[in-house]
């Protein structure tokens, strides 16, 4: 994790189940997309991931090629990956757009995108997978610098989306 390679006492690991896995019945068709990319990190120092520069280029930020793969990329990827699955996208690379993009969930739906706003302003979008507790777990992008999973406080969920008149 976090480009930490070492060992762990195995009571500070924590299994994922089945929500880390790609489901045969996915409801929403950019998630076996986002699962395909599952790992891939940004690059350290000068270079660039090429992939997160396309999740970016699928954005607004297309006009701004020379931004390194440290921009914040979260909304990027889910841009893209929801571009990629052939559903319109708000082609932001903000998260502030995708909080009001399509229609509202009140009950989460695995795969549907979730916003959240951290105390500090900050703002992010995933992929929802489940709950655990007090916390929801996620795949998206800029995770740890990576297409990962997190676990995230509800308290921090703004809401949950789904394409508009998806059902």
């Amino acid at each position: 994790a976090r480009g930490v390679i070492g060992w762990c006492e195995p009571k500070y690991l924590v299994s994922l189940g089945a929500v880390a896995l790609l489901q045969q019945d996915e409801e929403f068709p950019w998630m076996p997309i986002a699962f395909n990319d599952l790992g891939l990190r940004e690059f350290a120092g000068t270079a660039n991931n090429p992939r997160i520069l396309e999740y970016m280029a699928s954005t607004n930020l297309r006009e701004f090629p020379y931004l390194p793969d440290e921009t914040e990329w979260c909304a990027a990827f889910v841009n893209w990956n929801v571009e990629q699955a052939g559903i319109e996208p708000t082609g932001w690379a903000t998260v502030y757009p995708w909080m009001a993009w399509g229609d509202e969930l009140k009950t989460p739906r695995r795969g549907c995108l979730v916003t959240f706003q951290w105390d500090d302003g900050g703002q992010h979008v995933a992929f929802y997978l489940g709950e655990c507790g007090n916390h929801v777990r996620a795949l998206g992008g800029n995770q740890s610098n990576a297409v990962w999973i997190k676990s995230y406080p509800k308290k921090n969920v703004i809401n949950y989306r789904i394409p508009k008149n998806w059902g």
